[in-house]
């Protein structure tokens, strides 16, 4: 069936929880669902069929979920035949019911409601005390809810019209407050803090909506307040509708996003990015926030191929690698040459040394290089090439049409001389492979 935006990102117990909207009876979007799969390690996924289904609310919309440590909701079962709760927390999910007639929204169509587990995600449970925020304004939609550690409460970000999003506190999950409104983008909030180059003393608070542009600024709990206007963080064509997990083990900031790329021919329509780490460097232009894939993912690498201190001077073709699954690292001296480059399964990733632009297809992003040279990573997927350049400083994943090509890795120069200085292309494994 059909897939888009990540839903209910959440670790608990050694397994890393996503859920996601789904149409399980077609290949379009419709009969909004929460598909739900678990993974050890953010790569081997195994599903477990739907968690939230529609019901007389409406269909099931996107949100979040985080684990109830201290019971505070009291949703955590008791023991049979005593008194004391269960071993397992609860894991409380917040979601948007897209329709139907109930005292909260008076007829309006969205309202947020709550469901949860008390067995590790296997069953889920409606809050009979639902809708937990009736409908506000206009959109109204997408909880993403965090715990705040200096203010000890839960904070729920809401997406309630065009480009605004909503701020509200609780103690117990199940009851709300409005804080405040903070003019800023269109759906899929998201709302969290990162030290500035692992600097644990200097941190600054990210939110962002559905496209990726976000903000840095301060929140207190009650109110966002931004350094600057909105920043771009994804440069590439299908990115959409983000999520990081809550409750990492490492406090890492992992984050997936939906790939709006249709798959023509298969049973299934779009698709999960892979997941990337995040973080805030110090740049020319101001702290900026990166993205860089996980380490996980090395637990797919393959043969490996390995080259360096290569002359380029026009085409030259990479030998070895076969398949169409591949983890690239290459560092490039731009040299002499106005452009250099990878070619992927027919594919140009090129970077222009006189406009100081790294482009792919039809996107392109500004990139200046670093003593001449340009550092590349991809991840290439059946029908995707997400690129990582100069240390996660541009992310661009793209969905692209990738035909059978031989030979599958090329490298290239235009104008003039360059050189390879490293090229790592690893072949990659199927997650479904285990």
């Amino acid at each position: 069936g059909w897939l888009n935006d990540p839903n209910g990102m959440v670790y608990y117990d050694g397994e890393y929880h996503l859920f996601f909207q789904h149409n399980p009876f077609g290949w379009n979007w419709g009969n909004m669902t929460w598909g739900h799969a678990v993974s050890p390690d953010m790569v081997h996924w195994k599903e477990l069929g739907d968690a939230i289904h529609p019901d007389e609310l409406g269909t099931i919309f996107s949100g979040s979920a985080v684990v109830d440590a201290d019971n505070v909701s009291g949703f955590q079962t008791r023991r049979q035949g005593s008194g004391q709760a269960g071993k397992d927390k609860p894991i409380v999910c917040f979601y948007t019911t897209a329709g139907g007639q109930n005292k909260w929204s008076e007829g309006q169509p969205y309202a947020q409601c709550i469901a949860y587990s008390n067995d590790r995600g296997r069953s889920w449970t409606k809050y009979d005390g639902n809708p937990i925020v009736g409908h506000i304004r206009g959109g109204n939609r997408d909880p993403k809810v965090i715990w705040h550690e200096p203010t000890q409460r839960w904070v729920m970000v809401l997406y309630v019209e065009q480009n605004a999003m909503d701020f509200f506190t609780s103690t117990d999950l199940k009851e709300w407050t409005f804080t405040s409104r903070l003019e800023s983008f269109h759906e899929c909030p998201e709302l969290f803090e990162l030290p500035v180059g692992g600097d644990a003393n200097h941190s600054r608070w990210v939110i962002y909506g559905a496209h990726g542009k976000y903000f840095l600024g301060d929140f207190d709990g009650e109110t966002f307040t931004p350094d600057e206007e909105a920043i771009d963080f994804n440069r590439g064509n299908c990115f959409y509708a983000s999520q990081t997990f809550n409750h990492t083990p490492d406090g890492r900031r992992v984050q997936m996003a939906w790939g709006r790329i249709n798959t023509p021919g298969m049973p299934f329509n779009q698709s999960m990015l892979f997941p990337v780490e995040l973080g805030l460097k110090t740049t020319k232009e101001g702290i900026r926030m990166i993205a860089n894939p996980i380490a996980e993912i090395a637990s797919l690498h393959g043969k490996l191929h390995d080259e360096s201190d290569l002359a380029l001077d026009g085409d030259c073709a990479v030998d070895g690698p076969a398949g169409d699954l591949f983890h690239i690292r290459a560092v490039l001296d731009v040299g002499e040459a106005e452009a250099v480059g990878l070619t992927i399964r027919g594919v140009p990733v090129t970077y222009d040394a006189a406009k100081g632009e790294l482009s792919c297809q039809d996107r392109s992003a500004g990139m200046p290089a670093r003593d001449g040279k340009v550092r590349l990573e991809l991840l290439v997927d059946r029908n995707s090439i997400e690129i990582f350049a100069n240390e996660g400083e541009v992310y661009m994943p793209m969905g692209v049409s990738l035909a059978d090509h031989e030979p599958p890795i090329g490298l290239f120069s235009k104008g003039g001389k360059a050189a390879v200085e490293s090229l790592e292309v690893v072949e990659l494994e199927s997650i479904w492979g285990r």
